[in-house]
């Protein structure tokens, strides 16, 4: 038998929540990334370290943080964008130790020049008596704003392949254009009618 407090499920499930324990967490924001570039988005989660602690242990730079974020015991983690092909790297239901932190982490593709957005989210999985399945409330948001540029792609290409890039491309394209415009002058402008 189930008893609901006066106010129904919806106060059992504030009561919940207000008894959940507080943690802090940090997580990278990539602020600019090239077309077709990859990297790896983490979110650390833990309710005994600070949020200087955790921001030590995220990879990658530029770290966020925040403190006081809400946690149960399960937690899912999500992050979304239009701009980008996103792949989970960790499941993102998890269930929270209060000896270690954790984990999640997603591959970011850019897909899409311009600004785009990366939306994160961590939300608490509450079990509430006589109901199959849990309540999930948003415990935290952000949204992170990413400036994807397609010069960044060119360059990394010249820096992994500039020798043969130059090679075969570049110079071969600069003669072709130089022997063009030589031609040109030497032939001078076309001559009026008949």
């Amino acid at each position: 038998m189930v008893i609901e407090e006066p106010g129904g499920i919806l106060s059992l499930v504030d009561h919940v929540l207000s008894k959940l324990a507080v943690g802090n967490i940090a997580f990278n924001t990539p602020e600019r990334m090239g077309i077709q570039e990859t990297e790896t988005v983490e979110l650390l989660l833990s309710t005994k370290e600070s949020t200087e602690q955790l921001a030590a242990e995220v990879k990658g730079r530029p770290v966020a943080t925040a403190e006081g974020v809400r946690v149960a015991p399960e937690m899912e983690a999500d992050l979304k964008g239009q701009g980008f092909k996103i792949e989970a790297v960790t499941p993102s239901k998890q269930v929270v130790s209060n000896l270690q932190r954790t984990r999640w982490a997603w591959t970011v593709t850019a897909i899409k020049d311009g600004k785009q957005n990366l939306d994160l989210s961590l939300s608490a999985r509450i079990q509430v008596q006589g109901k199959d399945s849990p309540f999930v409330v948003k415990t935290f948001t952000k949204t992170i704003e990413v400036q994807v540029d397609i010069w960044g792609k060119i360059v990394a290409l010249m820096k992994e392949h500039g020798q043969w890039l130059w090679t075969t491309v570049l110079v071969p394209a600069w003669l072709w254009w130089r022997n063009r415009k030589k031609k040109a002058t030497t032939l001078g402008p076309p001559s009026q009618g008949s």
